[in-house]
């Protein structure tokens, strides 16, 4: 049972991924030069495995109007996430920002009943309210080191992700897995960098974090792509709820590893209403 292992290790990657984030961001002078390095790195780690796989051998024949359209909203959604995402995280605890971010999946998943046709139950509207409420524990009266803007910023940031996840699948099918994959991680640089970010700022930013940032890259990508393996092989309805696990334990090792111990009742009750949630969206 491969995908077990693929599941499991792209949770490992996703957590280390969380928990260095908000450490490199400690030390951030310009959280959008830090992600236009990031986001570059990320695009050659991506190409790379694009064509160690042979993706190029599969590339679609054209490009309809609709495919592009797809192309530009994922862009465009992926850019601004990733151009406010690292302001958030600087300014919002780890373990306070994971669960916020959660409440993308649902929404994902909800917004699949427009754009796909597909069916709404019981467990979907269960599960949607279940990370609401998590989201409200978390967030309602938050203490510790998050400021307002950060959460606030937190929360654009989701809505931004839920849109660009929504187009995921249709943007896979237009485009192939791993041409759409190389897309999405290059075009929405152009998003980080309008209208120009001062070249002395990056350059500072390397400085400051260099071979960190190239860590972080790897660890997103390959648990990205970790991720995609264990749904080509297993039911999503398998795979999600391991995925997902990762906001269990990066509140828990936000609480412990990085001294988030304000509000940790609510903290660890948000994480499990999120975790469990997410597991009822699967269900049919």
């Amino acid at each position: 049972m491969i995908w077990i292992t693929y599941a499991f290790s792209s949770v490992a990657f996703f957590v280390v991924l969380n928990l260095l984030s908000k450490v490199l961001m400690k030390d951030s002078k310009d959280t959008r030069a830090f992600a236009f390095i990031f986001n570059c790195i990320s695009a050659a780690f991506a190409l790379t495995i694009f064509i160690a796989s042979s993706g190029y051998k599969n590339l679609p024949d054209n490009y309809s109007t609709i495919a592009l359209t797809v192309l530009l909203i994922s862009s465009l959604s992926y850019g601004l996430f990733e151009r406010f995402k690292w302001y958030a995280i600087k300014h919002t605890e780890i373990s306070v920002n994971t669960v916020i971010v959660s409440l993308a999946t649902p929404l994902a998943f909800l917004s699949a009943i427009f754009l796909y046709n597909e069916s709404i139950n019981v467990y979907k509207v269960v599960g949607t309210v279940l990370v609401v409420i998590a989201v409200f524990f978390t967030t309602s009266r938050a203490k510790g080191k998050s400021t307002t803007k950060g959460l606030l910023t937190s929360f654009f940031t989701m809505a931004l992700i839920a849109v660009a996840w929504s187009f995921d699948k249709m943007g896979s099918q237009l485009y192939t897995p791993e041409f759409f994959n190389i897309l999405v991680w290059t075009f929405p640089i152009l998003f980080i960098v309008f209208p120009k970010i001062k070249i002395q700022n990056i350059k500072i930013e390397w400085k400051i974090n260099n071979y960190k940032i190239v860590l972080i890259s790897f660890l997103n990508v390959i648990g990205y792509y970790l991720n995609l393996k264990a749904l080509q092989i297993a039911e999503a309805t398998r795979v999600i709820p391991i995925i997902e696990s990762s906001v269990i334990i990066t509140v828990i090792a936000g609480v412990f590893l990085l001294k988030e111990k304000d509000s940790l009742s609510k903290k660890i009750i948000a994480a499990i209403l999120s975790f469990v949630g997410i597991i009822l969206l699967t269900f049919r």
